[in-house]
């Protein structure tokens, strides 16, 4: 299965940027910037009135700034599409989206849904992928075998390793949307997906062919 790697066109571009309102209390157990990619959501997160910025677009798919978790804020055309897919296991949150310019001129705030995803390291079938070490190790560029996600965590150069090439467990193989936040900054899509998003005339993401996922 052939897939892309998703990324929301703010990303490069630094459009279609939302924000969450202030005060916001940062501190607070459910603030986004509680959020894990390591681990599931115990408290849901506050994402009431996030107002996108005054040089942007209600898109479909819109970056959300001051959210340390990693997935997707989607709107509900997006979200039907993907729950019509196989994803990885995840969660989803509840979000309101303001216009440009938020609560003035009387202007509407839209559903929108946050889509939570923890990194997927402990379903990679480690003796079959290919790793590296990245360009931040003495070791740049060296590749290094890695039998278990045990043996990669207690790698005192782990955020050093890379992936060059992941095949996911039998069990979670042929899935639609996945990451292995990690290995690979990515947010991973199937043709078949990103096929139905194109289809659906869905907007905001960019899509980039990549051989790093096998499955």
């Amino acid at each position: 299965m052939k897939y892309y790697s998703l990324k929301e066109l703010s990303s490069r571009r630094g459009l279609f940027q939302a924000d969450v309102r202030r005060p916001y209390g940062f501190e607070r157990p459910e603030s986004s910037t509680k959020m894990s990619s390591r681990a599931y959501a115990a408290v849901a997160p506050d994402l009431e009135s996030i107002v996108v910025a005054d040089d942007a677009e209600m898109t479909d798919v819109l970056s959300l700034a001051n959210m340390t978790g990693q997935g997707l804020l989607v709107s509900g055309r997006a979200r039907a599409v993907l729950d019509r897919h196989r994803l990885m296991p995840h969660q989803w949150f509840p979000a309101t989206v303001l216009p440009p310019g938020g609560w003035q001129g009387g202007a509407r705030a839209t559903a929108y849904h946050w889509l939570h995803l923890v990194s997927f390291t402990s379903h990679i079938d480690y003796p079959n992928s290919k790793f590296h070490f990245d360009r931040t190790s003495e070791r740049k560029g060296e590749e290094v075998s890695l039998a278990t996600e045990e043996e990669y965590l207690s790698n005192k150069e782990k955020f050093s390793i890379k992936a060059l090439l992941i095949k996911p467990t039998v069990e979670m193989s042929g899935l639609d949307l996945v990451t292995f936040l990690g290995f690979a900054p990515h947010i991973f899509a199937s043709e078949r997906l990103v096929g139905a998003l194109k289809t659906e005339g869905i907007t905001g993401l960019e899509y980039h062919g990549t051989d790093i996922l096998m499955s």
